[in-house]
């Protein structure tokens, strides 16, 4: 449910900037990307929304590294550019980056003996911040089984 409503405020963001959003129909199974959009009739760009918090440790943040595999592949592709967005539902904030910029950007590292392919979030560009409000909404789906404390501030 917290992801769906992550969803929804970038849906009503990009709307909000003239964009046409289409989403999957089929919830209950797996799918490649969460928005696909376009703009003006020229415009399209596919979009992969992930609703957390940072990493407590460190000012940054990640995707299931299977996935990038599979999303870096499709973007190396096709010429649709592929967007991660990171919604981060403690503080707001909202950053977002071209997949294949990520990949040249060389500052992935990984977690979970290598499940999880995460960037700084200097390595990404800030989009918008969720209200309040939003954040207060995002914050009754948690479900993190541990404290969010971040300690260290943006690393390069």
């Amino acid at each position: 449910k917290k992801g769906e409503l992550g969803e929804l405020y970038f849906r009503e963001f990009l709307e909000r900037r003239g964009w046409v959003v289409y989403t999957p129909t089929s919830r209950s199974q797996a799918h490649f990307c969460d928005i696909f959009a376009t703009r003006g009739k020229t415009e399209f760009a596919l979009f992969d929304v992930k609703t957390k918090a940072r990493l407590n440790y460190r000012d940054a943040t990640g995707i299931n590294n299977r996935n990038y595999i599979e999303y870096l592949g499709f973007a190396k592709k096709h010429t649709i550019p592929f967007y991660l967005v990171f919604i981060n539902d403690k503080d707001g904030s909202v950053h977002f980056s071209n997949i294949l910029d990520l990949e040249r950007s060389g500052s992935e590292f990984f977690e979970k003996n290598g499940e999880i392919i995460c960037w700084p979030i200097s390595a990404m560009r800030p989009l918008f911040t969720l209200s309040k409000a939003q954040i207060e909404a995002l914050s009754a789906f948690d479900q993190r089984n541990y404290t969010y404390t971040p300690t260290h501030e943006a690393t390069q």
